[in-house]
């Protein structure tokens, strides 16, 4: 069996508010390769994690911690068992790099909910912030977040209690985002 594989890597990051994901990909053996095995872990040579990936020459693994290197490396199983040398090892900057959005958006699931809704919100560029619940009286009853924040993805979450740490009553309210002059307006449904 031929022990050469070269790994080429690819990144795809995901925001701040999700984890890293890489996609390796390499050039095949000649031998008839029944699999290839992706090991990886924190530490250069210290590969605590493998993965059986067929016989694919590409293969993408998600959930990876952002701000952290990852090293990397293939081998080829042949159809009796035998397992190649490990190919060159590649790692990962450690660095996440952020694709930032391009517009502010403010998105909220479960709609209805009746324990809690996630919002994810995006700010193209560093801006102060609100985003705040308010009942269909207009009244503010509960600020989820407040302040200054940098370019990029975020997620917030609302139990469905006020400002004072009471539940509210089923029903409909909205959920303000404010950045300056940008105001987004949600509606959601409260179903207790």
């Amino acid at each position: 069996m031929r022990y050469f594989l070269l790994v080429i890597l690819f990144f795809t990051v995901v925001t701040q508010v999700y984890s890293r994901a890489v996609t390796l990909k390499w050039n095949p053996v000649d031998d008839l390769i029944l699999s290839y095995r992706i090991y990886w872990g924190t530490e250069s040579g210290d590969y605590p994690y493998s993965r059986d990936v067929g016989d694919r020459t590409e293969y993408k693994i998600e959930n990876l911690q952002t701000d952290i290197r990852y090293y990397f490396t293939v081998t080829a199983i042949d159809y009796w068992g035998n397992e190649s040398d490990y190919s060159n090892e590649v790692s990962t900057s450690g660095q996440a790099e952020l694709t930032l959005p391009e517009k502010y958006d403010l998105m909220n699931f479960p709609n209805p909910f009746n324990s809690g809704t996630t919002f994810d919100f995006y700010l193209p560029e560093d801006h102060a912030i609100e985003i705040a619940i308010y009942n269909t009286v207009g009244q503010k009853i509960a600020v989820l977040e407040q302040g200054k924040f940098q370019a990029g993805s975020y997620r917030t979450h609302w139990d469905g209690v006020d400002d004072s740490s009471r539940k509210v009553a089923s029903g409909i309210y909205f959920c303000i985002f404010q950045a300056g002059s940008i105001r987004l307006t949600r509606q959601i449904a409260l179903l207790r």
